[in-house]
């Protein structure tokens, strides 16, 4: 219950309407999880849409250290 938990999220790709991110859960260095998460940019109808320009300048600059 005491136990420090931490969660380091990487960033896997950025294109068109999508965004795949790698995330660990850390207990010290021991890797208790991992997960590569899919998240969807969409419009206000439920669309897929780009992500927007600065988010995606943004992503790009970061690059894809997990990848």
């Amino acid at each position: 219950i005491d136990d420090v938990l931490e969660i380091v999220t990487s960033l896997v790709e950025a294109r068109g309407a999508r965004i795949v991110l790698r995330q660990q859960a850390l207990r010290a260095a021991e890797v208790l999880a991992e997960a590569d998460v899919t998240v969807a940019v969409i419009s206000a109808d439920g669309r897929p849409v780009r992500l927007p320009p600065d988010l995606a300048a943004r992503l790009a600059a970061i690059g894809s250290p997990a990848g």
